[in-house]
């Protein structure tokens, strides 16, 4: 949408198995919890709002301040049609929805945000501009991190990291245990070993132990998001050990929808879905105003 006709918005205005986040025990195999971004579920997506026969003035209220801007980059039309007010709302929610809605923000390098959606029905003409509406789904990936050890006989040119650099208890425990150096009786050493770490620890925990991965080799640097695994040798009192460590799939669905207002000065936004009945989102609330000549 970038072109004649348009403004950039910036210059508008000089988590072991349970879940810490409300989710049910967080799963192994990929499965989901499903929730909306705000409480709410988005079912059919063909709902469109109809005008009262009240007039509604969306422009800004005494209350209001006008120039505002969320900052996004992304064009505002100053030619506001259905084609263009469409574009835009696309464009626009999933960066509202993901930084100001659901205020992501990550708390290890391993979490990430996935949203997307679409504009499910063409734009309705309210007065000077149009109610568009926008299905959003997507999800947030917040994983721990699982560790596997096994004795195992190393390719002859492996790097084998000597078992007093893992400056972790619990982590040479593993190790011992998959050397069959460990509590009797345990596991036997050609069985391999694994842990997980428990989701109530993983803000504080899965940075320090990747941390720790780090340190003891490069191949970790591999763990960046879900489903990374990397693996490296330790040498266990004489016993080579195999340990790999690998990025949970633990995901969160989201789904969502978004009613707005579009014209050439004002852009406002309401949540709701088509239970609602009749929205109108020339009052939601005032998310982008400018000031025209």
């Amino acid at each position: 949408m970038v072109g004649a006709g348009t403004v950039p918005l910036a210059g508008c205005l000089a988590a072991l198995e349970s879940s810490d986040d409300g989710g049910t025990p967080a799963p192994e195999d990929g499965r989901e919890d499903t929730v909306a971004g705000d409480g709410s579920d988005s079912t059919s997506l063909e709902a469109t709002a109809t005008e009262t026969a009240e007039s509604v003035d969306p422009a800004p209220g005494p209350d209001e301040e006008c120039p505002t801007t969320q900052g996004f980059d992304v064009e505002w039309p100053t030619d506001v049609d259905r084609d263009a007010a469409e574009a835009f709302v696309a464009a626009y929610e999933p960066r509202y929805h993901r930084e100001v809605d659901f205020a992501y923000e990550p708390e290890t390098r391993l979490d990430s945000y996935e949203g997307s959606g679409e504009v499910p029905a063409q734009a309705k003409s309210w007065g000077d501009g149009w109610q568009v509406v926008f299905a959003g789904s997507g999800g947030v990936y917040r994983p721990t991190l699982r560790f596997t050890a096994k004795e195992v006989e190393p390719p002859a040119d492996a790097t084998i990291v000597p078992g007093r650099q893992v400056d972790d208890e619990w982590l040479r425990d593993l190790l011992a245990d998959a050397a069959g150096v460990g509590d009797p009786g345990y596991q036997t050493a050609s069985e391999p070993v694994t842990r997980r770490i428990r989701r109530s620890k993983r803000a504080s925990a899965v940075p320090r132990y990747l941390d720790l991965l780090d340190s003891l080799s490069d191949a970790f640097d591999a763990l960046t998001e879900a489903r990374d695994a990397a693996s490296t040798f330790v040498d266990v009192d004489g016993t080579p050990v195999e340990l790999t460590a690998v990025a949970t799939r633990y995901r969160r669905a989201l789904s969502w929808t978004a009613w707005y207002y579009v014209d050439e000065r004002v852009v406002r936004r309401q949540r709701g879905d088509d239970s609602d009945g009749d929205i109108d989102s020339r009052t939601g609330t005032l998310v982008e105003c400018r000031k025209l000549d």
